[in-house]
């Protein structure tokens, strides 16, 4: 991949050319080259190959984040000439009717703000969404009081702490979409108090039954 293709990339971009989602996650992967290759960068962050691989990828990328704002979330594009904020970019996959694996956004999350996420294409809703998925699926519609608990997803703020914790549960990219990604499972637990007060207050009012917060227990020192 040379630099002339991806100038010709961004300038159709700049043209009002569409998104190359395979394209751009080939460059992010790339771009892991100048902090000594993947495996290296995943240790850095805290991340094994074997989340990578349930996740579907991992790059790194020097964004453009000053775009455009709505009710989908924050969009990024890729930085010309080297310019930009660096930012970890995690594909999100969806399954079509065939049972195979779309690309359908990419999510970025930057090194200075790992709270903060942009999206690619607006297609994102969450994380780990098969685990949610299977929780929902787990989830009895009718229960007696003599029933075991309720199977309980765990949910994480930000993609890097759900890369973290090998992808084990779901992260929400998009709170506008929190009642489709939660609706009918029975128990979540967010990553600590505050995401648990974030999360009750988003979905305060929604007319789906959603599901009880658990309280984080707190860790150990």
């Amino acid at each position: 991949m040379t630099g002339a293709a991806l100038d010709a990339y961004l300038g159709n971009l700049a043209a009002g050319g569409s998104a190359d989602l395979l394209f751009e996650m080939r460059l992010t992967v790339r771009g892991t080259r100048h902090y000594g290759g993947l495996p290296a960068l995943a240790g850095a962050l805290g991340i094994t190959h074997e989340a990578i691989k349930s996740a579907g990828g991992l790059g790194i990328l020097k964004i453009t984040t000053d775009l455009k704002i709505t009710t989908e979330g924050r969009y990024f594009e890729p930085a010309a000439n080297g310019d930009g904020h660096l930012a970890v970019i995690v594909p999100v996959y969806e399954i079509n009717s065939d049972g195979g694996a779309v690309l359908v956004d990419l999510v970025a999350s930057r090194i200075d703000a790992p709270s903060r996420t942009w999206i690619r294409t607006g297609y994102a809703r969450a994380l780990g969404s098969w685990n949610a998925d299977a929780i929902r699926d787990a989830t009895p519609i009718w229960r007696l009081p003599s029933d075991p608990p309720l199977p309980v997803l765990m949910l994480y703020r930000t993609p890097l702490s759900w890369l973290r914790a090998a992808c084990d549960g779901t992260c929400i990219i998009n709170s506008t979409w929190a009642e489709y990604v939660l609706g009918g499972i029975g128990r979540v637990q967010p990553e600590d108090d505050g995401h648990a007060r974030d999360l009750h207050r988003e979905l305060t009012g929604r007319p789906t039954r959603l599901p009880q917060i658990v309280v984080p227990q707190e860790r150990a020192a």
